[in-house]
């Protein structure tokens, strides 16, 4: 071996620096850009002193390794004394494996170090293969994103990270893995986590402490630490965090001390924003006692925040009260800012808890006592928190689960303000801390105001905690903050107290929010498994709960439990640093205490009120019952009182439908809009039955028998409340309103598009090809306006359409019919022989296409229309028009309030919150049949979707792709979509059923299919059979597609009826209800008639025979089954859903896609 001195390049021996040795070229005069050579050695020359010294080496073994190695950790500190720049410039292949330790290295390594920075990127995780290679390091990257990203490391901006991480020293790229890997399910580390995580962790740990041992200041030093610190919190060494914490905290001191001012137009500014911040939040969480960060604390300059998401349009929102104050004047900091502002806030808190623990706080409500100075920064922070962030102006829970996430940078920290803020005022009223912890009966009684006012909040402010994290698991937006565990934890023993109140409302919320709780936090320990120590406690404090006696009475129920599991819960030096809790420190922790728990403790303000009847007067006068009450009256009841024949009413001066009025044949009239009255004791003068858009008068008509109806009257000025925001309840919505009537309400769980509804998607088929005559005259009056109307300009695209299928037998098939509807209207298509004759048209076909016996044609005037942008563009239409919306919870429908005729007076909704009106149209999709009873006239149906991700050139290379239709299997497909570079195929089959579960809390109890309740995204699942479908069609029309992994996968839910006809009639259980659905999977492209159609229907002036086919059929009521389908569909008989898949369907259990 060389000596040391001839080993270095010339450079490098000249300035005395430490040379790696590459060749040709050294680390060091690649970062200088400056030319590298070596001396030449001579054969023979090497002196016996180096001999020698070989000699030794060769005894010792591992002597060479070991030099070698302290060679590479020399370079990586020499390398954190360069400037940044300098770092960041070198590129990946000479830095990503610069410092590897020895521990999984071979014995048999090659000597020479430009072997040592060659990874292997092949296979898996071994001795020789220690660094991911790209396309991992990317999966990496994403767990990051997901798990850790703000949540609460702030250190990296994503676009960034991957060629930060890959350019800078290894120590941090260790770190990086050393805390990913820990989540990976990647197959180059299957079944080696634990000693890659082992590994990087060891190797990264060494090399940062050393340098922070130091004092070297270096960002990437305090960005490792950072990462070891989350590294040791989920590997449970609380004891090696903690000392983590306190280095990173002084060197983050130094650093901020040291350095010189950066201007905001640096690159290394925000970085060093976000770094500073990051230790600070760290503290907070895992230390807040032992606050050390150096910063500015009268002007603190916060990272910058993503901007807010844009508005939606005005909703009438029924869970804020019109009147709630909202005020915008204060200067915006960001998101980002507010949190981090209320998380110093939480770490004050923290340390007043320390304090109540031993014993060293004054009484809360003395002036200046701790509690007053908190109440006061709550105070103060809400007044600067803009309104801008709160709830009801960014509308979290009426956007999509898409749309979240894709602003989750944003809606992270919000989430995490909101729940801080609610969570820290909680705690501070927490009824342990006032009536046990704070309680000192030398002194008299507590203040009764105060504990009314700490029991208060306590209970407001919890609810809000839980309500907050709730509306993260209907948007499936999952949060992994530890510090938010810890809060949930806290906060959980609030409704552990109120689960035993005398109040039943209290105390079912409590056991419904307790379990929740307990729920969230069994997920949570999946990522951070110390939390898993929290839930024990709260199990803990259940048990000793029920297992002692509770003393209950009118004035509160008495709970006996051992404070020192509270304590182990509320003081995070217990709950967070300690492995194994110890419930024996302190003066009173083997003690008992007993805690009363009531929810007054002032007499409440309570008005009795007497409630004075509305019932119909019993009398015989007609005309002096109130007609706004009436719902039907037999006018021969009111006629019989006071005139004994129509020549007598005619005297009397009534004219009904003149000239035709004397004829007497007995016929029953509706009122659909006015009935005039006049004044005089016993004068009816007019009645005036008015069409939709004129007067219409019905001959043969006799007064006596006529049955007046108010609930049938929509008049312009009634209030219309629609349920359901999809294409039968958006085009009904702007009809009725173009119509003039201005009183309309659309109500669905989300704004739309509505994420689960079948309305939802990227694209959907416009075709006119239809076996059915009246389907496809409307469909092809559709399709003109789709192709036609310029507003469809950039929603709808032209596309050929091949409908194709396999021959079973010489009856008329599906095309057969089809084509016989376009000859009648001479509509052109070309006839396809075989499957020969579709490729020999369309190339890019390379599969067997619909075999044996193929048949089918090509209709070149179809298309597809994308979905969303249809819908948004209805939305959006409605709004201008003026019709209103109200979303998420209180926009989500639990059932009907009716009265014993039958007439709804109002929608009951999620939030509690009920929405009046006088009629009511149905239009909630496959969701409908748990609403109301459906008399087996529908069942709801799931669908298989498919999508795979295309590169360019296969967008380039399948852009001419037809929509191709084998209804023989009802596989299908669309042309690629450009704005998402998908491909996008289903399955238009017989479906899969879901008996519906207990835990949907249908308004309906019956066993009829529907999707599941809660409102989602749809899954990436699909049962197994169905993929195989998926795969199957794209073998039979593009083979070389049919293994590849889809991008993602899910269910569509149609709602079919027995023939596949629509439903537009009124529900027969209810007067005032009407019902629009049934769009069996083939509704939406009818959308620009549709509206018209149902508005037709509701008015009964749709032709006879469109009236008979969309009618409610309750007669399908006990027949086995009668869901036979129009024709169109393919493939196996349809099936229920297994209880696996079930789960599934619903997140329970994991995709496998």
């Amino acid at each position: 071996m060389e000596p040391r001195s001839k080993q270095a390049c010339e450079p490098c021996r000249k300035k005395k620096s430490k040379c790696t040795g590459e060749k040709p070229t050294c680390s060091f005069c690649q970062r200088l850009q400056q030319s590298c050579t070596y001396r030449s050695i001579e054969t023979g020359q090497t002196t016996s002193r180096i001999s020698n010294r070989v000699t030794k080496s060769t005894k010792k073994g591992d002597l060479q390794l070991r030099f070698q190695n302290l060679e590479l950790q020399v370079k990586g500190i020499y390398e954190l004394l360069q400037p940044s720049s300098a770092i960041h410039s070198m590129s990946p292949s000479n830095t990503s494996t610069s410092a590897v330790s020895t521990d999984l290295q071979n014995e048999n390594t090659s000597t020479s170090p430009s072997t040592l920075i060659q990874p292997v990127i092949e296979g898996s995780f071994t001795a020789s293969n220690l660094n991911p290679p790209s396309e991992i390091l990317d999966h990496l990257i994403e767990i990051y994103r997901i798990k850790i990203h703000l949540q609460p490391l702030q250190l990296f901006k994503l676009p960034d990270v991957k060629c930060y991480l890959t350019s800078s020293p290894q120590f941090l790229l260790s770190s990086f893995l050393a805390l990913t890997v820990r989540y990976s399910t990647h197959n180059f580390y299957k079944g080696q986590e634990s000693k890659a995580v082992e590994f990087y962790t060891d190797s990264a740990h060494q090399a940062v402490i050393s340098l922070a041992s130091q004092g070297i200041p270096k960002i990437e030093v305090i960005q490792a630490l950072c990462m070891l610190v989350l590294v040791d919190v989920a590997a449970c060494k609380p004891g090696r965090a903690w000392m983590s914490i306190g280095t990173l905290s002084r060197l983050e001191a130094l650093r901020q001390l040291s350095q010189p001012a950066l201007a905001a137009s640096s690159p290394d500014y925000e970085a060093s924003l976000a770094c500073h911040w990051t230790v600070f939040l760290l503290e907070q969480t895992f230390m807040p006692q032992e606050r050390t960060t150096v910063h500015d604390v009268d002007e603190p300059i916060y990272p910058s925040s993503v901007p807010r998401p844009p508005s939606l349009p005005p909703i009438s929102d029924g869970e804020f009260p019109p009147d709630l104050f909202s005020e915008d004047g204060a200067e915006d900091l960001g998101i980002t800012a507010y949190y981090i502002k209320i998380i110093g806030v939480w770490g004050h808190l923290a340390s007043y808890m320390h304090q109540i623990r031993i014993e060293k706080a004054d009484n809360a409500w003395s002036p200046g006592s701790m509690h007053y100075v908190l109440c006061s920064r709550l105070y103060e922070y809400d007044s600067k928190t803009p309104h801008s962030h709160l709830l009801r102006n960014v509308h979290f829970t009426k956007r999509s689960s898409a749309e979240i996430a894709e602003t989750r940078e944003y809606w992270i920290p919000w989430v995490l303000q909101q729940v801080t803020s609610h969570a820290i005022t909680a705690i501070l009223n927490h009824p342990f801390i006032h009536l046990v912890a704070m309680r000192d009966r030398s002194r008299g009684l507590q203040s009764r105001q105060f504990l009314q006012q700490t029991v208060d909040l306590a209970l407001y402010h919890s609810a809000w905690v839980f309500k907050f994290l709730k509306f993260c698991d209907e948007q499936e937006f999952k949060i992994y903050d530890p510090l938010v565990g810890h809060l949930v934890a806290v906060v959980a023993t609030i409704p552990w107290l109120f689960q035993r109140a005398i109040d039943p409302k209290v105390a079912h919320k409590a056991k419904t929010d307790l379990d929740w709780c307990k729920d969230f936090l069994e997920r949570l320990s999946a990522t951070w498994p110390h939390i898993t120590q929290k839930l024990d406690i709260l199990r803990s404090l259940d048990s000793i709960a029920e297992n002692n006696q509770q003393r209950s009475n009118s004035r509160g129920t008495h709970i006996l439990f051992h404070p020192s599991l509270f304590w182990a819960l509320v003081d995070p030096m217990i709950s967070q640093m300690t492995p194994s809790i110890s419930h024996s420190r302190g003066s009173n922790s083997l003690q008992d205490a007993t805690i009363r728990i009531s929810t007054h403790y002032i007499q409440p303000l309570v008005e009795s009120q007497v409630e004075q009847p509305h019932n119909v007067p019993e009398s015989n006068d007609p005309l002096s019952w109130d007609i706004g009450v009436l719902e039907q009256v037999n006018l021969d009841d009111i006629f019989a009182s006071w005139m004994p024949g129509l020549d007598e009413l005619e005297e009397c001066g009534l004219s009904l439908f003149q000239p035709s009025i004397r004829s007497r044949a007995r016929h029953t009239v509706t009122f659909l809009y006015s009935v005039r009255w006049t004044s005089g004791p016993t004068r009816l003068t007019k009645a005036v039955y008015q069409g939709a858009s004129s007067d219409v008068e019905i001959p043969n008509a006799t007064p006596r028998n006529i049955i007046f109806s108010k609930y049938l009257v929509m008049e312009h000025n009634s209030k219309i409340v629609i349920i359901g925001a999809g294409v039968f309840g958006l085009t009904t919505a702007k009809q009725l309103t173009l119509e003039g009537h201005h009183n309309i309400t659309v109500i669905d769980r989300h704004m739309p598009p509505v994420p689960d509804g079948s309305s939802s998607d990227i694209s959907r088929v416009i075709r006119f090809d239809y076996a059915d005559s009246d389907y496809c005259t409307l469909a092809y009056d559709a399709y003109r306006k789709w192709s036609q109307d310029p507003k469809y300009r950039g929603i709808f695209y032209p596309a050929h359409y091949i409908i194709a299928g396999s021959r079973g037998s010489s009856d008329k098939s599906w095309t057969d019919k089809t084509t016989a509807q376009l000859d009648k209207r001479q509509l052109p298509y070309t006839q396809l022989p075989n499957a020969a004759a579709a490729k020999q048209r369309f190339p890019i076909l390379t599969g067997e296409l619909a075999q044996p016996n193929f048949e089918g044609y090509l209709n070149n005037s179809g298309g597809w229309a994308d979905a969303n942008k249809a819908i948004k563009q209805l939305r959006d239409e409605c709004l201008e028009l003026g019709v209103s919306f109200i979303a998420g919870r209180a926009g989500t429908i639990i059932g009907f309030d009716s009265d014993a005729n039958g007439v709804i007076k109002a929608v009951k909704t999620a939030a509690g919150t009920p929405i009046f009106g006088d009629h009511f149209i149905l239009a909630a999709g496959a969701w409908a049949s748990g609403l109301v009873p459906t008399y087996n006239s529908t069942i709801s149906t799931a669908q298989a979707l498919g999508f795979l991700r295309l590169t360019e050139a296969e967008m380039k290379k399948y852009k001419e792709l037809p929509i191709y239709v084998n209804y023989s299997t009802g596989w299908f497909n669309f042309p690629p979509h450009e704005d998402t570079n998908m491909l996008k195929f289903a399955v238009h089959g017989w479906g899969y059923t879901r008996a519906p579960s207990e835990s949907d809390n249908n308004a309906v109890k019956s066993n009829i299919s529907v999707p599941p309740a809660v409102s989602r995204e749809r899954k990436n699942f699909v049962p197994v059979d169905a993929e195989q479908r998926l795969r199957d069609g794209l073998r039979e029309m593009l083979p070389e597609l049919a293994d590849r992994a889809f991008e993602r996968a899910a269910l569509c839910w149609y709602t079919d009826t027995p023939t596949g006809d629509f439903i537009m009639d009124y529900h027969p259980d209810y007067k005032n209800l009407f019902v629009g659905g049934g769009g069996s999977g083939h509704a939406f492209k009818f959308l620009p008639v549709l509206g018209e159609c149902m508005t037709r229907a509701i008015n009964k002036t749709l032709p006879s025979h469109l009236a008979e086919k969309w009618r409610f059929h309750k007669e399908y009521e006990h027949r086995e089954d009668t869901f036979l389908g129009d024709g169109s569909r393919g493939g196996p008989a349809r099936r229920e859903l297994n209880s696996t898949e079930k789960a599934k369907l619903v997140g329970e259990g994991k995709s496998k896609l």
